[in-house]
């Protein structure tokens, strides 16, 4: 038996959860899982996909990525999930981009984007409106994102984007 009572032994262990809990919530907030967001810095991340009001216009000021794209590539399973997200199968899908109208000049470059979703379609072929953003996916990692409510037919993506100038 010792001579010391429980009681400091127990506030011991305290203290060492606080560097635990100050690394938990940084993960929560940097994921848009914190409470601390304002809903304008909440538009267009990753999982809920806004208002299904939102308009096209909405759409490109929210999100960093807008392309009309071809799925080229076998989707690629995910053995892991990303760092925020609730249990799923994810998939990276890699797509051709026949036109860039939002976007960085590099992407277009590449030609290709891979993008980390678990609802996108998987028809090889198939050609997509896509929005896109990028996010923290891993604690050092970040991937081009998306989901299938962030997917509209190229018309009408075309449309959009020459009513709001961009070509």
């Amino acid at each position: 038996m010792s001579d010391y009572p429980s009681a400091p032994r127990r506030r011991c262990i305290h203290m060492a959860l606080i560097p635990v809990l100050a690394i938990a919530a940084t993960l929560a907030l940097l994921t848009g899982a914190g409470p601390a967001q304002s809903s304008a810095s909440n538009s267009g991340h990753w999982g809920p996909c806004g208002s299904p009001d939102s308009t096209m216009r909405e759409k490109f000021r929210q999100h960093q990525v807008a392309i009309i794209g071809r799925l080229v590539k076998e989707v690629e399973p995910v053995p892991w999930v990303p760092l925020g997200r609730p249990p799923g199968d994810y998939y990276f899908s890699t797509y051709r981009i026949r036109q860039i109208y939002k976007g960085p000049e590099r992407m277009a470059e590449r030609g290709t984007v891979k993008v980390l979703s678990r609802s996108l379609p998987r028809k090889l072929g198939s050609i997509h409106g896509l929005f896109i953003d990028r996010r923290l996916t891993g604690i050092t990692s970040t991937h081009w994102v998306s989901e299938r409510c962030l997917i509209v037919s190229p018309s009408r993506m075309r449309r959009a984007a020459n009513s709001l100038g961009r070509e």
